[in-house]
C-alpha cells in the first residue's frame, strides 16, 4: 500500500509540474503573440495627418499627439496599436495647447489618425488692474491663453475689481459681457466714442473709459437702453452739444434720470497747456423726457 502510494503522489506531482509548465508555456506564446501582432506595421499607427486652426502650426499639434502614441500598455502593447490607441489622452493633450479650442479626431486608415481642430478666436482683454498682464478671451468671456503686451486700443480691455487672472475661466457670464459689449458699440456708433477699457467694479459699477482718458460711468441696474437714451438727450441739449471726447473728464450715468457731467477744457497758454475744470451738473432732471439741463 505505501508502494502504491508513494507512486500515485510521485505521478500527482509529475502532472502539477507538467501543467504548470504548459501554462507558462501559453502565457509566454499568448505573450509573445500579442507582442508581435500588436507591432505588425499594417496594425500600428505611423502617420497623423493634421488640419483647421489658423496661427498654431501643425506641426506642434503633430508632435503631441506624437507624445500620446509613445510607449506602452503595461510594458507589452504599443500605444501606436491600431485598436488601442489612446483617444481620449490625444484629444486632451491638443486641447492643453494654448488657443485650441475643440478636436475631432478619427481614424483615416488602420495606420493613419486623421486630427482637425478650431481654435479660439480672441475677442478682448481680461487684465489685471496694474494693467500689467492680460488674457485673451473669446466672446463668451472665457480666458484661453496669456496676451502679450498690446499697446492703444487694439483690443478693448475689461478689468474686473478683486478678480485675479487665471485661465481656462470665464471673466464675466455671456449675458453681462454682451450688454457691455453692445453699450461700447453703441457709444462708438451713435457718437463717435470709442472705449478702450471697462472697468467692472464689484458693487455693479461699470466705467467706460475713451480713447482719448474720458470716461462714460455706468450702473448695471439702470440697464443699457435707458443709459443710452439720457447719453443721447445730454449729447444732444443746447448746454453741452459743445461735448466731444476730448473736452470732458467723465459722463456719470449711474443714477437713471439724473446725470453729471464734469468738463475739462484745455487752455494754449504761452506755449503751454494748463487745465481748467468746469463741473457740470445734470440734476434732478429727466434726461429721457429732454426737459432741461443745468449745470
Amino acid at each position: 500500500m505505501g508502494r502504491r502510494r508513494s507512486r500515485a503522489e510521485k505521478i500527482s506531482y509529475t502532472l502539477h509540474v507538467v501543467r504548470g509548465v504548459l501554462i507558462m508555456l501559453l502565457v509566454a506564446a499568448l505573450g509573445y503573440g500579442t507582442w508581435y501582432v500588436t507591432r505588425l506595421p499594417n496594425l500600428t499607427i505611423t502617420q497623423v495627418a493634421v488640419s483647421g486652426g489658423v496661427t498654431i502650426p501643425h506641426a506642434v499639434v503633430e508632435e503631441a499627439v506624437r507624445q500620446e502614441l509613445s510607449g506602452t500598455y503595461a510594458g507589452l502593447i504599443p500605444r501606436a496599436f491600431a485598436y488601442l490607441y489612446p483617444a481620449a489622452a490625444i484629444e486632451s493633450a491638443v486641447v492643453a495647447i494654448p488657443r485650441v479650442n475643440e478636436v475631432t479626431l478619427t481614424r483615416a486608415s488602420r495606420t493613419e489618425l486623421a486630427l482637425s481642430f478650431t481654435e479660439f478666436v480672441p475677442f478682448a482683454l481680461w487684465c489685471d488692474e496694474e494693467r500689467a498682464n492680460c488674457h485673451f478671451i473669446n466672446e463668451s468671456g472665457y480666458a484661453f491663453s496669456d496676451a502679450p503686451q498690446l499697446r492703444g486700443g487694439t483690443m478693448t480691455r475689461f478689468i474686473i475689481e478683486d478678480s485675479p487672472l487665471q485661465l481656462r475661466t470665464s471673466v464675466l457670464d455671456e449675458v453681462r459681457l454682451g450688454r457691455m459689449v453692445a453699450f461700447a458699440n453703441a457709444v462708438q456708433e451713435n457718437f463717435g466714442f470709442s472705449v478702450e477699457e471697462v472697468y467692472v467694479a464689484q458693487n455693479g459699477d461699470v466705467t467706460y473709459t475713451l480713447t482719448s482718458g474720458a470716461e462714460l460711468r455706468t450702473n448695471a441696474e439702470v440697464g443699457p437702453s435707458p443709459t443710452l437714451r439720457n447719453l443721447e438727450t445730454v449729447l444732444k441739449s443746447p448746454e453741452f452739444s459743445d461735448l466731444t471726447a476730448n473736452n470732458f473728464q467723465y459722463i456719470d450715468l449711474r443714477f437713471g434720470n439724473k446725470v453729471f457731467v464734469n468738463e475739462e477744457l484745455a487752455v494754449p497758454e504761452e506755449g503751454t497747456t494748463s487745465s481748467t475744470t468746469r463741473p457740470g451738473i445734470v440734476e434732478d432732471v429727466d434726461c429721457a423726457e429732454n426737459e432741461g439741463l443745468c449745470r
